[in-house]
C-alpha cells in the first residue's frame, strides 16, 4: 500500500524546487515561510505533522514572480493567481493530481509599520483586520468542507450570499489598498496579509534582508539568514522544542 503522506510531501517538494530553481534564475528574491521555516531550522524538513508547504515573495517582485513562474510551469501543476481568478490573499502552486493535498502557498511580504513602537491596541487592530480580509473575503470561493470549522451554518451562509453581491474587482481593490499602505521599500517592519493575530505576525525588515541556503529534505531551500530570529519571535524561544498544537 502506498504511504500517501510521503507521496503528498514528494509532490510539494518538487513544487517548492520549481519554484526555488524558477525564482533564482530570475534574480527574484524568496524565502520559506512559516511553519516551513520552523520546519527546515528544527527537522531539515516537514514537522512531521504539517500539511503544507509556504513560501514568501516580496511585494515589488510579484507580478515578476508571478509571470516567470507562469511561463514556465510545468503541464500537470496548476497555478492559482489571487489576483485574477480568487479573492484570496495568497497565490499558490498545486498539482493536478493530488490536488489541496500538495498546496505550496505564495505569500507576499508587505510593508508594515514599527509595531514595537506601538500601543498594543493598534497592533492588535492591523492583524485583526488582516486576519478579517483572509476569512471573510476567502469565503467567497472558499470551500464547505474547509470552511465549516471556522464559520457556523448561519454566519457562513449570509457571508458567501453578501459577498456575491461584491464584484471581485471591489474586493481585490480593498485587499489592493491595504497591501500598498505603508512603502514596503521605507517600512521598518514587514507582513502578510495573512494573520494569525499573533504579534510575531509582524517582522523587523531586516530579517528578511539576506537569505542563505539550507537543507530542506532531500533539497536546498532558501531561509531567512536570521531565521533564528524569526523563529523566536514567531513561536518563542523554546521553538526549538516541537510542541504539536495545530501546524507548529
Amino acid at each position: 500500500m502506498e504511504n500517501m503522506e510521503e507521496i503528498y510531501q514528494n509532490e510539494m517538494l518538487r513544487i517548492v524546487s520549481y519554484i526555488d530553481k524558477v525564482l533564482t534564475e530570475n534574480n527574484i528574491w524568496y524565502s520559506v515561510a512559516y511553519g516551513t521555516i520552523l520546519g527546515a531550522i528544527r527537522e531539515n524538513g516537514f514537522i512531521p505533522w504539517d500539511r503544507d508547504a509556504d513560501v514568501f515573495i516580496k511585494l515589488p517582485d510579484r507580478e515578476r514572480a508571478r509571470k516567470v513562474l507562469k511561463e514556465n510551469l510545468p503541464a500537470d501543476l496548476v497555478y492559482n493567481d489571487s489576483s485574477r481568478n480568487t479573492v484570496g490573499c495568497m497565490d499558490g502552486i498545486i498539482s493536478k493530481q493530488y490536488g489541496d493535498f500538495t498546496t505550496v502557498d505564495i505569500y507576499t511580504l508587505i510593508g508594515a509599520p514599527d509595531t514595537d513602537h506601538m500601543e498594543a491596541s493598534k497592533v492588535k487592530a492591523i492583524l485583526r483586520r488582516n486576519k478579517f480580509c483572509t476569512k471573510f473575503f476567502g469565503a467567497k470561493y472558499g470551500d464547505w468542507h474547509k470552511l465549516r470549522k471556522a464559520y457556523k451554518i448561519a454566519p457562513y451562509l449570509f457571508v458567501k450570499f453578501f459577498l456575491c453581491l461584491i464584484p471581485n474587482s471591489v474586493i481585490r481593490r480593498i485587499l489592493r489598498h491595504y497591501e500598498y499602505k505603508y512603502d514596503f521599500e521605507t517600512s521598518p517592519f514587514i507582513m502578510t496579509m495573512v494573520s494569525y493575530r499573533r504579534p510575531g505576525d509582524i517582522m523587523p525588515r531586516e530579517i528578511f534582508d539576506e537569505v542563505v541556503r539550507h537543507n530542506f529534505e532531500n533539497i536546498e531551500v532558501n531561509v531567512p539568514r536570521l531565521a533564528h530570529n524569526y523563529c523566536s519571535r514567531s513561536y518563542g524561544e523554546d521553538y526549538m522544542t516541537p510542541k504539536q498544537t495545530g501546524w507548529k
